[in-house]
């Protein structure tokens, strides 16, 4: 039988490897998020205080950039500024298929996607783009480059080629959320 100091050491030595172990898998994703969202390098939440209040940080910076995307109308940037959109995401695409699964990202619906796309679609298509960029990087690229780009090269009431009469819906988070799970489920 193991004496009381054999215990609180075995306690000590299970909890350093669980730190360890937590911290070799935590740090990386942590510093990716922070690079993702253009934050300074500074040192790791201490507590699960300051690594809600980075979580919170990053949730309100993706919805402002998703409202952002739908204020005045806006469905999404014409497809010059869409696929430099798309070209600010961090994956090799060459060769790969739009697969979410395989950590692609959704391509713009330009080409023959831009005339054949109804126009909730472009825009459901556009914020699951940022929504991925939340997720696998780029996000401070995207949100940087669409909140700089000016109205006239968006997809929007008043600009050129516009003359839908349909009222394309707003998307909240959890909306997005929901049409990234079926685009995945769907392989597009």
């Amino acid at each position: 039988m193991k004496d009381k100091k054999h215990i609180v050491e075995d306690k000590e030595a299970r909890q350093k490897q669980a730190s360890d172990i937590f911290h070799k898998h935590f740090d990386p994703w942590y510093h990716n998020m922070r690079e993702n969202y253009g934050l300074p390098e500074t040192r790791v939440c201490e507590n699960a205080t300051e690594f809600k209040e980075f979580l919170d940080y990053c949730q309100s910076e993706l919805s402002k950039l998703l409202d952002y995307c739908q204020s005045d109308g806006r469905v999404c940037p014409f497809p010059n500024e869409w696929q430099r959109v798309w070209n600010r995401l961090p994956v090799d695409k060459e060769g790969q298929t739009n697969n979410l699964r395989h950590n692609s990202p959704p391509t713009p619906l330009v080409l023959a996607g831009w005339s054949s796309s109804p126009e909730q679609q472009k825009r459901e298509h556009l914020l699951v783009q940022i929504y991925w960029s939340s997720i696998h990087g780029g996000f401070n690229k995207v949100s940087k480059y669409l909140m700089g780009l000016e109205d006239s090269r968006w997809h929007m009431p008043g600009n050129k080629d516009w003359d839908y009469n349909e009222e394309v819906e707003y998307m909240s988070l959890d909306d997005v959320k929901w049409q990234y799970e079926l685009m995945k489920e769907q392989g597009l």
